[in-house]
């Protein structure tokens, strides 16, 4: 549903001959608890499917820098109708759990959720949403190829925040 939505908005932009950039990131890291199910304080993390599956994580003050420093530095001719996939990094809801063990010393429980069932909200629940994709492999920004190239073109000292900084 929402990437039928940009590709419409992308199509609109196009047939007007109106330049666009469309920036790829992930979800944003202040988001993951509350978007994933991920309680920290309550010692449990819940987990759609295996949980085994990385996805794409960028803070929003880096999505900002990123965006700001290629919009204000890259010429107009690198930027109409490109593509660009960042991220801060990418993790799964198992490496997740093992960096909040580690950071808050103590046992994170995991609460599995069934893939299957979780898939019969997917068009209600935006928690259903994102977990659905995320555990299907659909929550990258790019490929990891993808994600290096941009950063080495366009923000060559790219340097955004672990995850693990917003874990607390």
């Amino acid at each position: 549903v929402i990437g039928f939505a940009k590709k419409e908005v992308q199509d609109l932009l196009s047939q007007h001959d109106l330049p666009f950039v469309v920036f790829y990131t992930g979800l944003f890291a202040e988001f993951l608890p509350h978007f994933l199910g991920y309680h920290y304080d309550e010692g449990y993390m819940t987990v759609v499917g295996k949980g085994e599956t990385a996805f794409s994580i960028t803070s929003r003050t880096d999505v900002g820098r990123f965006v700001a420093h290629v919009l204000s530095t890259a010429p107009k001719s690198a930027l109409e109708g490109a593509k660009l996939a960042f991220e801060a990094e990418r993790l799964s809801p198992l490496q997740i759990r093992d960096l909040a063990e580690t950071k808050l010393n103590k046992k994170i429980e995991l609460r599995y959720v069934d893939l299957g069932e979780n898939k019969k909200n997917f068009n209600t629940d935006f928690m259903a949403f994102l977990t659905t994709i995320f555990e299907e492999g659909r929550g990258v920004a790019g490929t990891e190829q993808e994600v290096a190239d941009t950063a080495a073109k366009f923000v060559p000292d790219w340097n955004p925040a672990k995850y693990e900084s917003f874990i607390g």
